[in-house]
């Protein structure tokens, strides 16, 4: 049996939700961060613009040049593999290599397509 709370109000107006005791963190972002990414300067060359967490993980993939980036390198990045992802359907060449570390293991993307950073802006926090 429903709780008599739960019911909805004589007049069938909607039930208003209950405040629950869980809040999620909020940033207040002022501008989020863009780019625009020169990729394979041959015969294939073309410009990426990207906005977001895209721009900002393609200019991190750029600064670890060959050393790569984990997770743990990324630490702003909680869906790191998905914006690999989402940065490899968009023709961004990136390999992954798995390494094993203590209590399993972590991948390392390496940025494999050459790519110039032509203009970037990171994103700005207010407070």
């Amino acid at each position: 049996m429903k709780n008599l709370s739960d019911l909805p109000p004589e007049g069938n107006q909607p039930v208003q939700p209950k405040p629950t005791a869980i809040r999620l963190r909020r940033y207040n972002v002022e501008t989020k961060a863009h780019g625009t990414f020169a990729l394979d300067q041959g015969e294939n060359g073309r410009k990426l613009a990207l906005v977001g967490r895209l721009a900002e993980t393609l200019a991190a993939l750029v600064q670890a040049g060959s050393n790569g980036l984990t997770e743990r390198g990324a630490d702003w990045a909680w869906h790191l593999p998905e914006y690999i992802a989402k940065l490899r359907n968009k023709g961004v060449s990136i390999s992954t290599t798995m390494e094993p570390h203590h209590g399993g293991f972590h991948a390392r993307y390496r940025l494999e397509t050459p790519t110039i950073v032509m203009s970037y802006q990171p994103a700005q926090y207010g407070r």
